[in-house]
């Protein structure tokens, strides 16, 4: 494992596991734990990560001694089915923290909010489907393609929900 992918899993354990934390203490061990799973797939789903199934990949590899080649893919399909069963049979989880609001909200407003996850399902998956290649040009191509989908997934995700925002931050203050 080269030394950014050690430093990109620490920071996503770490990240996760304080949050997992904090949720467990402050809804009980199942509640966080959910809740934490529903953060995830907010970044999964709403994010135009290439990486985002840097965690599902390592884990995989090291359990099988086998490489994941579309582990994108699989961590994508993941989070959509946890979705729709939240959204089904337990959509008061959405209502636990700020961000899984605003996923609730991005989930039930089709347009113009699933403009979001469709940027971000293209920026997310093109890493699964985009040809390896070691000449200069075609990863000069690869390299732009995917930082243009994530500028476009991300700056969708900022300019659509930003009135959502902005009424979380307010009814909190109130």
């Amino acid at each position: 494992m080269k030394k950014t992918e050690k430093t990109r899993l620490i920071l996503f354990l770490s990240f996760f596991g304080i949050t997992g934390t904090f949720l467990t203490i402050q809804w009980g061990l199942a509640t966080g734990i959910y809740t934490t799973m529903l953060v995830w797939s907010f970044f999964v789903l709403c994010f135009p990560i290439p990486q985002s199934a840097l965690i599902t990949s390592r884990t995989i590899s090291l359990v099988t001694k086998k490489s994941l080649l579309h582990a994108g893919v699989i961590v994508w399909i993941i989070a959509l089915s946890l979705n729709i069963v939240t959204y089904l049979a337990f959509p008061y989880i959405y209502m636990k923290t700020n961000t899984t609001f605003l996923l609730y909200r991005i989930i039930t407003n089709p347009w113009p909010y699933w403009l979001i996850i469709g940027t971000s399902t293209l920026g997310g998956i093109y890493k699964a489907i985009a040809i390896k290649s070691t000449t200069n040009l075609r990863l000069f191509w690869h390299v732009t393609t995917k930082a243009i989908l994530f500028f476009i997934g991300v700056t969708t995700l900022f300019y659509l929900s930003y009135n959502e925002i902005i009424i979380l931050l307010v009814a909190k203050m109130s």
